[in-house]
């Protein structure tokens, strides 16, 4: 027989291991990430679960996974109210007091427009324009458009003459 180093792992069986795996199931780990902290197999994650909580495993796993969520929304309104954190105080807003950006206001005396987006890597992006400005850039991409559509009428209306020219020409 091979020399075996170390103990031989066999999944989660004591409380200080029971502990790990509800912390990976807090961060969202997958099964598959469990079973490979432990250096078990996923069957033996889900064996080892089930005898320790007398609970099927799915039910186990959602259950702590829940909690994780719990961290997450107390660290997202910790960060919006003692950080003062506005964007995530205006995330918050949308989800949970059903606010939403109005496309435009009126600010003082100058009506603005803005726009919201998600950023690639999260975060919230606002675009806010003087609505004259807006409306001057608006308008230029409908008039560039329109511009360059009447030119390819032009050019096709000019070919067109051109051929039936050179065609009663050669008549």
């Amino acid at each position: 027989m091979a020399d075996r180093r170390g103990p031989k792992l066999k999944g989660p069986t004591t409380e200080k291991e029971i502990k790990i795996f509800e912390g990976l199931c807090g961060i969202q780990c997958t099964l598959d990430e469990v079973a490979s902290a432990f250096d078990v197999t996923k069957d033996t994650i889900i064996k080892r679960i089930e005898e320790w909580y007398g609970e099927k495993f799915s039910t186990v796993f959602a259950q702590k996974r829940e909690k994780g969520k719990i961290s997450l929304r107390r660290a997202q309104w910790q960060t919006a109210i003692d950080r003062q954190n506005t964007v995530m105080q205006i995330f918050l807003g949308k989800q949970y007091l059903g606010q939403m950006d109005k496309p435009e206001e009126l600010i003082g005396a100058k009506a603005i427009v803005y726009s919201t987006k998600i950023g690639s890597s999260g975060e919230i992006l606002t675009e806010i324009q003087n609505r004259e400005d807006w409306e001057a850039k608006k308008n230029f991409d409908v008039k560039s458009i329109l511009i360059e559509d009447q030119k390819s009428k032009t050019v096709k209306k000019t070919s067109k003459k051109a051929s039936k020219s050179a065609k009663n020409s050669k008549k």
